[in-house]
């Protein structure tokens, strides 16, 4: 039934935003576990990875949103004297160097193939952008669930008159 006074429609607001801010506060959890595993993952990376420099050769084009981002292709060789060419799965604008350039990378000695820019972004990008858009909507969803179970509290508890208006003491 539709709420027949200020009171009625002010608590089923706040009910629908409740409930809603609980939902919103579930999903949010998954983007922190996403987080958490890259980061574990990337971890798991740094603890047996090798620093080198390694040189670009190639720019590649990207388009996104109508920009265009560049992709390094670089080659480095690994602990073994083996040359390694690797297309880089970031692109960014400006790009990481021009062609030529020579840029710190990390690589996993068991397989060079499996190799990042030593960049805060292509490092820990991904767990950031996560964690951080989960943690926003968490601390939102919280603090919202904590305004509307106040005044829900507050406002169920207020006398009503016989016309169902709130009386003030």
């Amino acid at each position: 039934t539709p709420p027949r006074s200020l009171k009625e429609m002010f608590i089923f607001t706040a009910k629908f935003w409740n409930i809603m801010s609980k939902v919103v506060f579930g999903i949010s959890i998954i983007p922190l576990i996403v987080a958490i595993g890259f980061g574990l993952h990337t971890s798991s990376f740094l603890k047996n990875a090798a620093a080198t420099e390694a040189e670009i050769i190639e720019l590649v084009p990207r388009e996104s949103d109508g920009n265009t981002l560049f992709a390094p292709v670089y080659v480095f060789q690994d602990s073994e004297g083996n040359e390694v060419k690797k297309y880089s799965s970031t692109a960014s604008y400006p790009p990481p160097g021009e062609v030529g350039d020579r840029i710190e990378i990390l690589y996993s000695p068991d397989n060079p193939k499996k190799s990042r820019q030593n960049t805060f972004f292509d490092k820990w990008g991904v767990s950031a952008i996560t964690g951080g858009l989960g943690l926003f909507y968490l601390l939102l969803s919280t603090v919202v669930i904590y305004i509307t179970s106040r005044l829900l509290k507050k406002k169920e508890s207020e006398p009503v008159d016989a016309d169902n208006q709130i009386t003030r003491p």
